[in-house]
């Protein structure tokens, strides 16, 4: 039995909820360190506001907040089951 867990942390401690910057059809939702599972459903609810109603995310959770080494990152590349042959759930 194998588990994961993943642990992120951005340099504020606030998460990052905002669109990719070179893919505004992506949105990014992470950096909850620690306490990102007990703020999940309000995460969540909110996230699906921004998504559905088209709406922009507070500032405080903006990547903008950190300047611009992080608004250089590429498109994310497409996942497919040639490139994830163990996934085996496709």
């Amino acid at each position: 039995e194998t588990r994961v867990c993943q642990y992120e942390q951005t340099p504020d401690n606030h998460f990052i909820v905002d669109r990719h910057p070179a893919a505004e059809n992506v949105w990014l939702l992470g950096g909850g360190s620690g306490h990102g599972f007990k703020h999940g459903p309000a995460v969540g609810e909110m996230m699906a506001d921004l998504v559905l109603k088209e709406k922009e995310p507070q500032a405080i959770f903006r990547l903008a907040r950190f300047g611009k080494q992080f608004q250089q990152a590429p498109a994310p590349a497409v996942a497919t089951k040639k490139a994830h042959p163990r996934l085996s759930s496709w």
